[in-house]
């Protein structure tokens, strides 16, 4: 049965009935004088609190007791379609998005992906690589210890350098890096982790001295940061720098965080075997086992999750991408393919970026 906003309850007496039925009447009073109309912005408000403080739930019934026409709010709709993938319905988050009379570009290609990658006829990940490939020198693909591709351009990291590469010629950028460990894209310009630092083109910022050697950093719910120390804790900085939140993960060895399009939080632990996944209020949901799900996937070195939690990830020892689902189902790997992957990055969408050592090369290869 397909989960849908419903009608607004503007009984007042029936609307107290549903909130103490949902257990949100302590936190949440309708109307706050008599004849007022409940406050539309104060339920989206916390709705964004409860989704990406991991609580799906709730999330769903503030989105449900807001005005229906909010439905033509931006941010109404991106919060009632990560709702419904957080509530483990992406089906019905499809749906959604094809109801919509306009719905963006954007919201119609993840509609489509989660068709592809959760729907009753699943498409086999292809892993094809798209020619022409981008040559990088020898010496800088053999360092490369983290790639990443944004705005028409293909960024390499090395520990000692910042290489950007843009795809349509022009002269190709540097920066002098000590000590370079992740690239992170997505919002503004391209972000670099070294150990004791975030640097960009703009500048450098200095990470805590409480963080004890950053290993991986990720981005959080409200433009935030991740970073995971080699001591095995998460520390949430603010958009400033400062830590705001810190937690021990229990995971012997951490060595890579990751986050999904609702702050879910995936940690891959050094040994390579599963992936431990946690809600955005940090809240353990599972593991992921490649091995349990009966594909032949040996130990992982790198892997990334899409907008829904899906995931690629990357062997160590055979250097194949495979793919599997939110729900763990195993959706193909590149097993075969005319290439290697050494190193990887992907922003969720129908294709990713992947280096080849031996080649030298950076191509996009077509899930």
């Amino acid at each position: 049965m397909s989960i849908s906003p419903g009608k607004k309850f503007r009984t007042y007496s029936f609307l107290l009935v549903l909130l103490a039925s949902f257990g949100l009447a302590a936190q949440l009073t309708y109307p706050p004088s008599p004849g007022e109309e409940p406050d539309d912005a104060r339920l989206l408000a916390a709705a964004r609190r409860s989704l990406f403080g991991g609580d799906s739930r709730a999330a769903y019934k503030y989105l449900l007791l807001s005005e229906p026409g909010m439905t033509g709010d931006e941010e109404w709709r991106e919060l009632f379609f990560l709702t419904l993938v957080g509530l483990g319905s992406p089906l019905d988050a499809s749906a959604f998005v094809s109801g919509l009379k306009n719905p963006s570009e954007r919201d119609r290609l993840r509609s489509e992906l989660l068709m592809k990658r959760e729907g009753f006829t699943r498409e086999a990940a292809r892993f094809l690589p798209d020619p022409p490939a981008l040559r990088v020198p020898k010496e800088v693909a053999k360092k490369a210890v983290s790639i990443a591709a944004a705005d028409g351009s293909v960024f390499v990291l090395t520990p000692e350098a910042f290489y950007t590469y843009p795809l349509d010629g022009s002269p190709q950028a540097f920066l002098t890096i000590t000590g370079g460990r992740e690239i992170l894209t997505g919002s503004g310009e391209p972000l670099v982790l070294t150990s004791s630092s975030i640097v960009s083109v703009s500048g450098t910022t200095q990470l805590p001295l409480r963080i004890n050697d950053a290993a991986s950093f990720a981005r959080a719910p409200g433009g935030g940061l991740y970073i995971l120390d080699s001591a095995g804790k998460v520390f949430l900085l603010d958009q400033g720098g400062k830590i705001i939140e810190e937690r021990q993960i229990l995971i012997r060895k951490p060595s890579k965080i990751r986050t999904d399009e609702l702050g879910r939080v995936f940690i891959l632990s050094d040994s390579g075997d599963d992936i431990s996944i946690y809600s955005s209020g940090f809240d353990p949901l599972f593991v992921l086992d490649p091995g349990a799900s009966g594909a032949q996937v040996g130990r992982m070195s790198d892997f990334r999750p899409d907008f829904a939690g899906n995931v690629i990830i990357l062997e160590k020892g055979a250097k194949e991408l495979s793919f599997f689902s939110f729900s763990k189902r195993f959706l193909g790997s590149s097993g075969g393919k005319a290439f290697q992957a050494d190193l990887f990055s992907w922003d969720g969408g129908g294709s990713l970026t992947v280096l080849d050592r031996k080649k030298s090369s950076v191509m996009k290869v077509s899930l």
